[in-house]
């Protein structure tokens, strides 16, 4: 969104000074506030320092949309005046009162400069905003990081400095943000390459653009590189999970599945108690093909939350994958159920889930059954024949005329084959029945997904199975499950067309009462 580009992950405050912020020489372009909006009543405006609640809306200036709050229904938290958004922001939205809404257009070098930010916003963009203030409230205490590193009090930093105030922060921070960060000596060099404008080897006061003096920070700041719009987002320390949350959600819409996966792992990291954070990571272990680890977050998501409609959908469809259709058809029916009990519309996805699991079992256990028709149909073959070498024995040992002999053993040659005709006839009959199982999908109740004995139709032109029907409108609801319209068991009607296509179906298709 609006924070300034920066080259690592996840570091605390003392590294807000390896932010490389966009810089542009340029001055062309000025910035442009129109006030929208202003309340009667304002107690209180904006200044440097204060933590900030707003709503807001960014375009360029063709119109085209590329964030918005709105959409996510919650307004971006930030602290103005320190560096955390971009500077079109943090000079825009000065004096605001609660509930004032204003139109910020900026120019490039108070926005994302020459570099632009990810597919979203092209190099040297002016960006307008639509901004909305929701709240306004007190920072956190000051901090001047500049004095800290400063050991020897010159007003200036050189590289001893830094590196010793490096060695004893580096520390605190997580495994998973040391991995991405270039070693030890590197690291300083990137921070003087960003930091020491004359190239004198010192970073003196004015070119430190981190905290000094009066400007607040917050205690924990994160940054991201900016490979898509939605990783520039800074994430506050209180909400940081749900905004990690909200980034891997808009990678995932992109179909950014193995970078919506590291947010969602760093929400996790924040909050290891909220299970939406593992059955999000659980679908896109699903999408990304990886089976085991979905299952994994999945039946995490479960411990957290028992009743989790996501948790036993996920559970199914990565079972359905790995070929365990039985706990696959457990944990979609459940899923099934809880959203009905919970009123929740998926549509046809938890559904069409359920009947693939079913058809996948079912063909499962029709290979089962071939192999099993074909092992004992070989068996009974090799008894016939057995039988007929046995009879052939017999007669040979027995009868000394070689004329009667010769009729004996047609006799047997005769009838052995007349027994594997009939046999390998019965099989061949039980190959053609088989492959006509299959059961349409419009015989099958929309809840149950079994076929439909009693089938009653709504006002909404869809067709229940009577029982499964009122035991939903009994336990759930007075609704319709698919339509969501109001419904009563008095509107239920016989659906006698369909009745009778079960019912020939049914006659002509005994394995399906017997399956």
């Amino acid at each position: 969104m609006m924070t300034r580009l920066s080259w690592s992950t996840g570091l605390p405050v003392y590294l807000l000074l390896l932010s490389t912020v966009v810089h542009c020489d340029s001055e062309d372009g000025e910035l442009k506030i129109d006030v929208t909006h202003k309340p009667d009543k304002c107690e209180r405006k904006t200044r440097k320092g204060d933590m900030l609640k707003m709503h807001y809306r960014g375009t360029l200036l063709d119109g085209t949309e590329f964030d918005s709050s709105y959409s996510r229904n919650e307004p971006f938290q930030f602290q103005l005046g320190i560096n955390q958004v971009i500077q079109g922001w943090d000079q825009g939205l000065l004096d605001m009162c609660v509930g004032e809404k204003r139109k910020l257009t900026i120019p490039s070098h108070l926005g994302y400069g020459d570099n632009g930010a990810g597919d979203k916003i092209p190099p040297k963009s002016t960006l307008v905003f639509e901004v909305e203030c929701v709240a306004i409230e007190d920072g956190p205490p000051p901090v001047n990081v500049f004095k800290e590193i400063d050991a020897n009090d010159d007003n200036q930093l050189s590289r001893e400095e830094i590196s010793e105030y490096l060695t004893k922060q580096l520390p605190n921070v997580p495994d998973s943000t040391l991995k991405d960060l270039p070693d030890h000596d590197n690291l300083i060099e990137e921070i003087f390459q960003n930091e020491d404008k004359d190239r004198n080897g010192f970073i003196s006061h004015k070119e430190f653009t981190g905290p000094k003096h009066d400007e607040l920070i917050l205690n924990i700041f994160r940054f991201s590189r900016p490979n898509s719009l939605t990783s520039l987002m800074p994430i506050s320390k209180d909400t940081s999970a749900l905004e990690l949350k909200e980034q891997g959600n808009k990678l995932f819409s992109h179909q950014k599945y193995q970078e919506a996966l590291e947010y969602y792992s760093r929400a996790i990291s924040c909050d290891p108690a909220d299970s939406k954070y593992f059955t999000n990571r659980a679908l896109c272990y699903l999408k990304l093909q990886q089976w085991d680890l979905s299952l994994k977050d999945a039946r995490r998501a479960l411990d957290l939350e028992p009743n989790s409609i996501k948790g036993h959908f996920f559970i199914g469809s990565a079972l359905l994958e790995i070929e365990q259709y039985d706990d696959a058809i457990k944990h979609l029916t459940r899923a099934s159920d809880l959203a009905r009990e919970q009123k929740k519309n998926f549509g046809d996805e938890i559904a069409s889930q359920l009947r693939l699991a079913r058809k996948k079992r079912w063909n499962q256990l029709e290979e089962r059954r071939i192999k099993e028709e074909i092992e004992l149909q070989t068996y009974l073959n090799d008894l016939i024949k057995k039988d007929k070498e046995r009879q052939l024995e017999e007669a040979r040992t027995s009868t000394k005329d070689g004329e009667k002999l010769s009729i004996v053993e047609n006799q047997i040659e005769s009838k052995s084959h007349q027994y594997l005709t009939e046999l390998n006839a019965l099989f061949s009959q039980l190959d053609a029945r088989r492959r006509k199982r299959d059961i349409p999908d419009y015989l099958c109740g929309k809840i149950s997904f079994e076929v439909m004995m009693d089938p009653v139709i709504t006002p909404s032109g869809i067709t229940y199975d009577r029982k499964v029907i009122e035991e939903h409108l009994q336990r759930v609801g007075h609704f319709d499950p698919i339509t969501r319209t109001p419904l009563t068991a008095e509107q239920l009607i016989p659906n006698l067309a369909m009745k009778e296509v079960i019912d020939t179906f049914l006659a002509e298709n005994d394995w399906v009462t017997e399956s």
